[in-house]
Parts: C-alpha cells; structure tokens; sequence
C-alpha cells in the first residue's frame, strides 16, 4: 500500500510538472519568434529536459549567482483609452460596428506580441551566441537559460523577468517595436487597405516601462508593485505623449514603500529649498518622440560608457554622490576637485565625461530645473542613475534596437 502511494504521488508530481511546462509554453508561445519556436518543443523526455534548462520554473536561475540581481519590468501602452474613445465614436457611423472594434483589439494584440518578440530576439540571439562560445571554449555541449521569464503578454500590457544585465535593452526594445508595430498596423498601405478607416486614423501608440533592479530572492509581488508605481510616474512626467523608462535599483536602505515618488523623496532628494536637489533624472526618453526637458536613454548609456573608463577614479565619483547628501554646493566642490585631478592625469578621460554631460546637464553636474514648485528640486543630475547601472553591469550596448 505504501509503494503503492508513493508511486501516486510520483505520478501526480509528474502531472504537476508537466501542466506547468505547458503553462509556461502557452505564454511562451506568444513572445518567442518564429525562427526560435523549437526552444519550446516538450514532446519527448529530452526535450523536458532540455525546456527545463532554458526555461526554469525557479526564475532566481535568470541571475547568475545568489548575490545577482533581476530586473522586474512592467510596461504599459499610454493613450490607449483615448484610442479606444476615437475609435468608439466612429463606430456610430460604421456599417459594422462590432468588426471595427474586433480590428482595433486585434491590431493592438498584435502589435504588442510582434514587439515582445523583438525585444525577445536580440536576448534569444545573444543567449545562444554566449551558449556557442561556451561550447567551443570547454569542447562539450552547455545549456544556458534564456534570461527573459514573461509573466503577463496581454493587450498593451508587458510583465516579465529579465536578468538585470539585459533588463534596459530588453524593455528600449520593446518600446521602440511597439511604436512600430503600431504604426505599420494603423496605417492603410503596410495593412493592406483592409482596416476600418476609424483605425487607419490613429496615431502609432507610445508606451511606458517601470524596471525594478532587485536581488533575486527579493519578494515579487513588492517589486512588481513598484515597478507599476515607476511606470505611472514615467507616464505622468511624458503627459503620455511620448515612450519612456523609469527604474531604479533597490536595497535595504531604501525607505520601504511602493510609491516611487515617495522613495525618491526619501532616498533620492538632498537639501533645503532653495537648494533642493535630485539625485535622479528618471524617466528617459526612448523611440521617436520626445517631450521638452526629459532626457533620454541614449544619452545616458553615452554617459555609463564615460563613467565606465579606467581613467576615472570610482571612488571620487561615489564620493561626489555623497556630498551631494550634504549640499548642492558641497557636491559642486568635489566634482570641480574631481575634475583637476582627472585633468592632470588625462585630459581626454575628462573631456569625455563633459561631451557626456552636455546633452543631459549642459556640460555641467547639475540641471537648474525652472520654476521648480515649492519642496521640489531645483537641480537634477543623472550621475547616480549612471553609476547604478555601471554597478549592475547593465548591458546598453552601441546598436539602436
């Protein structure tokens, strides 16, 4: 009777196993291109296995040790209510109303599934060139799991997991094929001249992205909280005119709440009034628009590669962070003292810093913010944004997506 059980409850284990690989194949499915669709294969027990390797149900394997980070990323379509309004008051006049509305769902269903793909081909590409070299280098073959787990491809809505080092790649990516995807989808030429003339209307939708750097084992239901809480303020700060990405990376020594705006203000904010001052830019501008003032991703990442020189002494610029805590003219102090030290060494390492201060700050530490409200910074600088990122070894690169 006792084997008996025990071989029920192997059997039932098994069952259990299997209904969460299908599960995650399901959703798999929707984000993985065409051309990579025999990753997902469960067919045979080799290739459970193998699904398991590059799939793993324990997304704390995505980080590449105990002590690495994940990125939680939530991304949501801006105006689409607004979209889903025009379209409504078009369909007064349509001959067939209910098709309208089913055109535009689907439109953005798969506008949205196309981009989750492109975001998911460059790190599938990526993962299996890594996987190639590993092959080559140990002369036997190797299984790496492909650092992107979605949790949520639904409509204009993005959840996943990504390894920290892929995680603002990943979502630059996505952002842009959504603006892409949506304007070819729109328009009556790439569409074929068959949509409803209320879609062909429609301006390309633009999204925004809250990413959530967090240590593997830290709670997913708070970071995923505040990566939502990232993407409303990134939202609020475009009017919703424009895609763009606020993130941040938290520690133990951040105030514990899910509202970022409230965390910033804790953590990020320095001063008095009227020297006030924010340690962070977010959000940054990604994909084709652009709204007056805020600064974008492209900038920044020319900033982490400054930052990133080994002319560039670390610690001096951790330290200017922290007199930054001070006051704003403290922290101008070190970076003038950090400057005639860099300068004497190396007056291109320098120069460099500066040409990638330029269009973020002016050439300069900080950015004046113009009739700032009352207990709001007068001065932003993204030093600190650039530093965490270098801390995460985040992976930028030089390519556009």
């Amino acid at each position: 009777a006792a084997k008996q059980r025990e071989a029920l409850d192997d059997e039932s284990a098994r069952k259990r196993q299997a209904a969460k690989w299908t599960s995650a194949q399901t959703l798999l499915e929707k984000v993985v291109p065409d051309e990579h669709r025999q990753l997902l294969a469960l067919s045979t027990a080799s290739e459970r296995r193998q699904f398991e390797k590059r799939w793993p149900l324990d997304l704390t394997r995505l980080a590449t040790s105990d002590n690495s980070y994940l990125a939680i990323i939530h991304a949501d379509a801006n105006g689409l209510g607004l979209a889903m309004m025009a379209c409504t008051d078009q369909l007064k006049h349509s001959p067939q109303p209910a098709e309208t509305y089913k055109a535009l769902c689907r439109a953005i269903e798969d506008a949205s599934k196309a981009a989750a793909q492109a975001a998911m081909k460059r790190v599938i590409a990526t993962t299996l060139k890594e996987e190639q070299d590993i092959r080559k280098a140990i002369g036997r073959a190797c299984t790496l799991p492909i650092p992107v787990r979605p949790i949520v491809c639904a409509g204009e809505d993005l959840t996943c997991v990504v390894r920290a080092r892929d995680a603002l790649r990943f979502v630059e990516d996505y952002l842009v094929a959504l603006e892409r995807e949506t304007e070819q989808r729109f328009k009556p030429k790439t569409a074929g001249g068959d949509l409803p003339e209320a879609i062909q209307r429609l301006e390309p939708l633009t999204a925004c992205a809250g990413v959530v750097f967090c240590k593997s084992h830290f709670p997913f239901s708070r970071a995923y909280a505040l990566a939502e809480k990232l993407c409303g303020f990134a939202k609020k700060e475009t009017q919703r005119n424009a895609s763009a990405v606020a993130f941040l990376r938290y520690k133990s020594s951040l105030q514990p709440s899910e509202d970022y705006e409230e965390v910033v203000g804790h953590a990020f904010q320095a001063g008095r009034d009227p020297d006030r001052v924010s340690l962070t830019m977010n959000p940054y501008l990604v994909g084709g628009h652009t709204v007056g003032g805020l600064p974008k991703l492209a900038d920044l990442r020319v900033l982490v590669k400054a930052l990133a020189s080994n002319k560039l002494p670390q610690s001096g610029l951790r330290g200017l962070v922290s007199r930054a805590y001070e006051s704003k003219a403290a922290a101008e102090d070190a970076f003038e003292r950090l400057r005639l030290v860099v300068e004497e060494r190396d007056k291109n390492a320098w120069k460099s810093l500066h040409d990638a201060l330029v269009p973020l700050t002016g050439g300069q530490l900080w950015k004046p913010v113009n009739k700032a409200p009352p207990d709001n910074p007068t001065a932003l600088t993204p030093l600190y944004d650039a530093l965490e990122l270098l801390h995460l070894n985040v992976e930028l690169g030089d390519d556009a997506p």
